[in-house]
């Protein structure tokens, strides 16, 4: 769970949450083409101050170490014990991308079927996986999460103060 939003304004996001060796019940409620998809910094000294990649005037980029490099992560509207929460990846060989492309390949849809998600490891070991358990009616998607407001968009000016 957390709070992004622009600088000024903060909206909670009810982040879906997977400890280390725990196992989660969830459902899709979009096809991977409708995810948010968004290109993003994290400082080095902090992970949680991460703000999307503002291109050419960006403060991460223009300091070219690797530590500030662009990452690109996903956001995934779910369903988990009945209410919609947020699934926050990284585009990583690690993440449940893989998986969900398999799927979504050999039947066509994600949206219809219950997984269960594991997590091994920790910090940037970690590894997700998805194991599809049975197909059902498609969840709805009612929009009760905002997908625009996931990630800070912070004005150049502000940046360098933002990341240290």
């Amino acid at each position: 769970m957390g709070r992004l939003g622009d600088m000024k304004r903060s909206v909670y996001v009810p982040y879906l949450r997977v400890d280390v060796d725990e196992t989660k019940q969830i459902q899709f409620l979009k096809e991977p083409i409708d995810f948010t998809y968004m290109v993003e910094h994290a400082s080095p000294s902090d992970w949680r101050k991460s703000a999307q990649c503002t291109g050419d005037m960006c403060y991460a980029c223009e300091q070219q170490l690797r530590e500030w490099s662009q990452r690109l992560r996903v956001y995934i509207p779910i369903l988990h014990e009945g209410r919609q929460k947020i699934l926050s990846q990284g585009a990583g060989t690690n993440s449940v991308l893989n998986d969900l492309r398999q799927r979504l390949v050999s039947h066509g849809s994600i949206t219809n079927t219950v997984f269960e998600i594991s997590r091994k490891g920790a910090g940037k070991r970690a590894s997700y996986s998805l194991l599809a358990l049975d197909s059902t009616e498609p969840a709805v998607y009612n929009s009760k999460v905002d997908m625009g407001d996931l990630t800070k968009m912070v004005p150049y000016e502000k940046q360098k103060n933002y990341y240290i």
